[in-house]
């Protein structure tokens, strides 16, 4: 049988059965807050409180993992607390030691993930704004390369130059076609290399028909790919655009920093695009050291990807992947997530550092008390 998942669901009083075997032994102390309740007693007269649809699902993978020999599985579930309230957990399901054969002792872990989830899909709802305020705002944005071709641009962007559509921009773009004084580029360069972004640089520029107007451009260079990113936008007709743009921004920025969790925006080439507080506090250091660094600078202490890298291994997956490490006598737990884009192509990634050190102990703890 290949498909032990199909075979399972199209068989609800089978898992039901199956389920009516298993017995509790023994819970800790942390459960019991998860679920509140007081006692072990308390909690297991009411376990129909807090099992919720998800419960038959999640027993359905352990089947799966029985079946195809594995001793261990995780996955994340739904579960409730006795007084109704419902949070979401990630469930580690591991077979003691000795008992592979039998199945008669099996560790069961679970850890809270209610907060991260929100924080999650914070995160996601802040950058649909983003890009939605990002390709209908009047602020346009574009990217050339260093010796004045263009690559790319938004739909404001090629307005704003008197472009008809990408490819007239991608074939005809000429940087003396734009600055009125070819000195501002020169001074932007400048800044460019010293320093390696230039702000609110205003300038006279021009459209592709010669006529001219003044706007603020803001430039960033790519190193490793050796483009200009551009963000400009007239100066009399999109303050109010602006101020939108920077406001979803604190509003992004704010969701990161309110997590406990270490979070980063990564691009393909592993550089930290976006960063929270709790970054700058893990490995004390400026957000301005860690943007643009490689995130195994700081999370591994290396110079290059480690073998195991997850981030590695989600380019390959386009799905999510995790690990766990420890570091400095503390266990961490590290998510990454795909960010694709339309042509299902991996362009970056959202990249987690929990830690797991309370949990990783609770489990060690239990392992013993069960050996004795």
């Amino acid at each position: 049988m290949e498909d032990y998942r199909t075979y399972f669901s199209a068989r609800p009083k089978l898992v039901s059965d199956l389920a009516s075997k298993i017995k509790i032994l023994e819970v800790n102390k942390p459960v019991l807050e998860l679920h509140n309740a007081k006692s072990k007693d308390e909690l297991l007269q009411g376990l129909a409180k807090v099992f919720t649809e998800d419960s038959y699902e999640s027993f359905i993978e352990e089947l799966v993992a029985i079946a195809e020999g594995r001793n261990e599985c995780s996955f994340d579930g739904r579960v409730k607390t006795l007084d109704g309230q419902e949070i979401f957990v990630h469930l580690n399901w591991v077979v003691v030691p000795g008992f592979e054969e039998s199945l008669e002792r099996v560790y069961v872990s679970t850890q809270d993930i209610t907060e991260r989830l929100k924080t999650s899909e914070a995160l996601r709802k802040s950058e649909e704004k983003y890009r939605y305020l990002y390709d209908n705002a009047v602020i346009a944005m574009y990217t050339t390369s260093i010796d004045g071709k263009g690559i790319n641009a938004n739909d404001a962007g090629l307005r704003m130059l008197g472009y008809k559509d990408i490819q007239s921009f991608c074939r005809d773009f000429k940087v003396n076609t734009h600055y009125v004084n070819m000195e501002d580029r020169d001074k932007m360069i400048e800044l460019i290399q010293n320093e390696g972004i230039v702000h609110g640089f205003q300038l006279e520029a021009q459209k592709v028909d010669g006529t001219k107007f003044w706007m603020e451009l803001s430039l960033k260079l790519n190193k490793d790919e050796q483009i200009l990113e551009a963000v400009g936008y007239d100066i009399t007709e999109n303050k109010k655009n602006k101020v939108a743009l920077e406001k979803a921004a604190r509003e992004w920025q704010t969701t990161f920093d309110s997590s406990k969790d270490i979070i980063w925006i990564l691009d393909k080439n592993h550089q930290i695009l976006q960063t929270n507080k709790a970054a700058e506090d893990l490995f004390q250091t400026s957000r301005t050291e860690l943007l643009y660094n490689c995130c195994f600078k700081f999370a591994h202490k290396t110079n290059k990807p480690i073998e195991n890298c997850v981030v590695k291994k989600s380019m390959i997956s386009l799905k999510r992947e995790q690990m766990t490490y420890e570091s400095e006598g503390k266990w961490y737990e590290i998510t990454v997530d795909p960010i694709l884009n339309e042509q299902n192509d991996f362009e970056g990634a959202v990249h987690i550092i929990s830690d797991i050190t309370e949990r990783v102990l609770a489990e060690e703890a239990l392992k013993k008390s069960e050996l004795r």
